[in-house]
């Protein structure tokens, strides 16, 4: 049995997949009540937790006892209570540098006239 996995927000169709080969994922569009009502026995169940987004508070941990990891796919981790993951043993990850090259490329201008 593969490992459950919550993912709440969209992903390219290739990383989806390849989520899809090592886990069983549960997906809908962001953290909203109806949401984690309709899927109350998937967020029972997840080891993982990946989107962006939302709120990941006290009470969302409530509803995922078997929460081991969770991911933003973005650089803050603000929506995120950090010390409650901390207190729970969770590992939150975020992607820091993700826009690095997009900021460079608004501030910095290319002319080619160098």
């Amino acid at each position: 049995m593969k490992p459950a996995v919550i993912l709440y927000k969209a992903i390219p169709e290739d990383l989806r997949r390849r989520l899809d080969d090592h886990f069983s994922v549960t997906a809908f569009d962001g953290l909203t009540d109806d949401n984690l009502q309709q899927h109350a026995q998937a967020l029972t169940k997840a080891v993982g937790l990946i989107g962006a987004g939302g709120k990941v508070d006290e009470a969302l941990l409530e509803r995922m006892p078997a929460l081991k990891v969770a991911s933003t796919i973005s650089v803050g981790y603000d929506n995120f209570a950090v010390q409650a993951l901390s207190a729970r043993g969770v590992l939150l990850m975020h992607t820091p540098t993700v826009l690095t090259d997009t900021v460079t490329d608004t501030t910095i201008p290319i002319s080619s006239d160098h």
